[in-house]
């Protein structure tokens, strides 16, 4: 008889740890679900601000340079070397690689969930 007892306890302990178990992954699936979203949401705003900022700051003619008279910038790769970097837009690019990311970790992360989600879902 007290093995019965403890089955049961044993069997109720599993299904709330389940429960549980269940609860924690919906919720990740929510926060992933929302950063995928503002993430594809995001990503051709910050394009389209690292391509002006590009160009504002006469980074692209810089780079071009390298192609039309490499002589000239080899003379002085020290000065160009720093006209680069001081072009270089990185707070936009910074922000469209955050966007990048954030995308790809939401989709890893719901694209190795998927077979947790059905499961869930048709749990309640």
């Amino acid at each position: 008889m007290n093995t019965n007892y403890e089955n049961l306890f044993q069997k109720i302990m599993s299904r709330i740890g389940e429960e549980r178990r269940r609860l924690a992954v919906k919720r990740r699936i929510f926060v992933f679900s929302f950063g995928l979203a503002v993430s594809a949401a995001a990503f051709f705003p910050t394009l389209n601000i690292v391509k002006n900022e590009l160009a504002e700051s006469g980074f692209l003619n810089f780079v071009s340079l390298i192609f039309s008279d490499l002589g000239a910038v080899l003379a002085n790769w020290q000065n160009f070397l720093f006209a680069i970097l001081e072009s270089f837009p990185v707070m936009s690019v910074a922000a469209f690689l955050a966007t990048i990311f954030v995308f790809l970790q939401s989709l890893k992360f719901l694209n190795r969930n998927a077979k947790i989600i059905p499961a869930s879902v048709s749990a309640n």
